[in-house]
């Protein structure tokens, strides 16, 4: 019986100090980068495409504009994702584009809200990808819960951006073809990549 009491005393206590944990940590920060050996034009554009988003976003199923026009800021899409068998939905608010220089999206589902930045800058070796999440929980508990899960998160955010250095540096397809004029101002495309 006298176990039991302290059993007792030791999870409240756990209870109580993740209460105090909530209440004090209203958000987690973390960034992460990768380098690419790719143009900056072609590491955005393999980026945006829909298409490659579930070679290298683990669990992506699929994304859908809901309001807006795609890349206008306050546009919003719903993205389907899958974690270990189960479908869960993302609300995707768009709040700044630059076209190939930055990308910043709030990420709201039932337990957190996140702000994902993204920055792309060309170097003579090619391009680097730097990304910045703040991550609100929803709630009392789940704030509790951001401390011990940002590794995890930190851990996913590394194993996407390499996926995607992967995906890009494979990449195949060419998203500018170069075009000429003509002396008749027709445009004809060039062989030439």
């Amino acid at each position: 019986m006298k176990y039991l009491k302290y059993l007792l005393y030791l999870i409240l206590t756990l209870v109580v100090c993740l209460l105090l944990i909530g209440t004090f940590i209203k958000k987690v920060e973390y960034s992460s980068h990768v380098s690419i050996n790719k143009p900056l034009k072609e590491v955005w554009a393999v980026y945006q495409d829909e298409g490659k988003m579930r070679d290298w976003l683990e669990g992506f199923e699929s994304i859908e504009l809901v309001k807006g026009n795609r890349n206008d800021i306050g546009s919003e899409y719903i993205v389907k994702m899958n974690q270990e068998g189960q479908t869960f939905e993302i609300k995707e608010t768009l709040k700044s584009y630059k076209e190939f220089e930055n990308i910043n999206f709030d990420f709201d589902n039932e337990m957190m809200l996140m702000n994902y930045n993204t920055e792309f800058t060309e170097n003579e070796i090619g391009t680097t990808i730097h990304s910045r999440s703040i991550v609100r929980g929803h709630g009392i508990l789940m704030r509790a819960m951001m401390p011990f899960i940002k590794g995890s998160m930190i851990a996913q955010e590394e194993k996407n951006l390499r996926g995607l250095k992967e995906v890009i540096e494979a990449n195949q397809k060419d998203y500018y073809p170069m075009k000429m004029m003509s002396l008749d101002s027709t445009i004809i495309e060039s062989e030439k990549s």
